[in-house]
């Protein structure tokens, strides 16, 4: 029998590789060496944020208040009058100032340094000063919790963590840090909310109206809370009520 030399077939050795398994594979490392990283320095900046003075949140929040789109408003002193009003009621260690900002989106926040901000929005949004009493004590809530310099720890995170993954990881990067933090994020807001109850209490010793802008927001949402740092408005309500109706 006459032997004819030929070339072994292609990839003869190699296995067959499934690319969509590898990539899957790729991304799935990917995202844990994110969440690991994104752990380890969330717990340094747990422990930095809870050491951090008044002083040095005032020093800090040189750097931020500029990106705040402030407006001057005719409804800052009534504002201001309220929040005065409700400090009476915590034992924070700086005075709270109110901040307007011009935005279409209904929101407010804690702002480092002891500010308050609130969108035009929000305003437009708040039918009575009960209502504005809830949200301001929601907020100084955070305050006492130190959600807001821990905010700012998540941010910082996010920008140091960015600078080594490349922009192109960018969305992913996001992806996983929210997966991390949304559970978390929505414990605060609900104690948050039970603590506006609180100064709702301490300022009027009523507190029936606090869901009121929740209820009302409620019909007009139409958001997806699955990703959301904010729980669904309907637990938040429910929530509440159970606090309020436990009340003496």
């Amino acid at each position: 029998m006459l032997y004819t030399p030929k070339l072994p077939e292609e990839n003869i050795n190699a296995p067959k590789v499934n690319f969509l398994l590898e990539a899957l594979k790729l991304l799935t490392s990917l995202i844990m060496i994110v969440v690991v990283c994104y752990a380890v320095l969330w717990s340094i900046s747990s422990y930095l944020v809870s050491s951090m003075s008044p002083t040095t949140e005032k020093r800090v929040q040189i750097f931020f208040k500029k990106d705040l789109n402030l407006v001057d408003d005719n409804r800052t002193t009534h504002l201001q009058y309220m929040a005065d009003s409700l400090k009476k009621c915590t034992n924070l260690p700086y005075d709270v100032e109110v901040l307007i900002s011009k935005n279409d989106v209904a929101n407010a926040y804690a702002f480092i340094g002891g500010d308050i901000v609130v969108t035009t929005k929000m305003l437009d949004t708040l039918k009575s000063d009960k209502e504005l009493l809830f949200l301001l004590g929601h907020e100084l809530g955070h305050f006492k919790n130190r959600d807001h310099l821990r905010q700012l720890g998540t941010s910082l995170i996010i920008g140091f963590l960015s600078i080594f993954i490349g922009e192109d990881y960018s969305d992913i990067l996001s992806f996983s840090i929210g997966l991390t933090s949304t559970k978390f994020s929505q414990q605060q807001e609900i104690e948050a909310d039970l603590y506006g109850i609180d100064m709702m209490m301490c300022e009027l010793n009523d507190a029936k109206e606090a869901t009121k802008l929740f209820e009302r927001m409620q019909e007009n949402s139409s958001e997806n809370h699955y990703f959301s740092s904010h729980p669904d408005f309907k637990d938040r309500i429910e929530i509440m009520k159970q606090k309020i109706n436990s009340l003496p």
